[in-house]
């Protein structure tokens, strides 16, 4: 997909549950950016998540962007539950990077379910999707900050300074990662 959406700007309306696309295989809201946003998708080689966590999942405009893929896959009830029967499949690199505010990445993990749920039925592999967690964050931009200015942020947050030394050193491998990542998708964007 050539360039960057926000999904806050896309104002795209939620499901409404009424399952025409089971049959249809489109969404019938028609009042929105969603069949625009959806031919930019397949077209897209990459695909990059960028999100904050919040509250342990995908803000609430990403859920309903999530919830109109139900559009593109068919579902079949059984005896023993749900077969998902993708309408397309195309091969992608995904990179799903979320911030939180947990120490831990548990908070992502729903997140990354779903969203490689998603991307795995319509084609991914394992292979294909990178996550990258910046955690423990508290303000914009604190991934970048120096050592010095973690040890300032943490004693404004009654945090123990000492902290700063290994957050610093994980956050320059994290956003080594995420460079090394970019060059390599560029790289593969000026191969196709």
């Amino acid at each position: 997909m050539a360039g960057t959406v926000r999904v806050v700007e896309l104002n795209i309306l939620p499901c409404t549950g009424c399952l025409k696309c089971n049959k249809t295989g489109k969404c019938e809201s028609r009042h929105d950016r969603w069949e625009d946003f959806l031919s930019r998708y397949k077209k897209a080689s990459h695909i990059v998540i960028a999100s904050p966590i919040y509250f342990h999942y995908l803000p609430g405009g990403f859920k309903i962007l999530l919830d109109r893929f139900r559009s593109q896959i068919q579902i079949k009830m059984t005896e023993t539950g749900l077969i998902h029967i993708p309408r397309w499949v195309m091969k992608k690199q995904y990179a799903f990077i979320f911030t939180l505010g947990d120490r831990s990445d548990h908070d992502a993990g729903p997140a990354i379910k779903i969203l490689s749920f998603i991307a795995k039925l319509f084609g991914a592999e394992d292979e294909d999707i990178t996550v990258l967690i910046g955690r423990g964050l508290a303000i914009r931009k604190q991934v970048s900050l120096s050592q010095n200015r973690l040890e300032n942020l943490y004693k404004k947050l009654a945090l123990p300074p000492k902290m700063a030394a290994a957050d610093y050193k994980f956050n320059r491998t994290l956003l080594q990662q995420a460079y090394e990542l970019g060059t390599t998708w560029a790289g593969d964007l000026h191969a196709d």
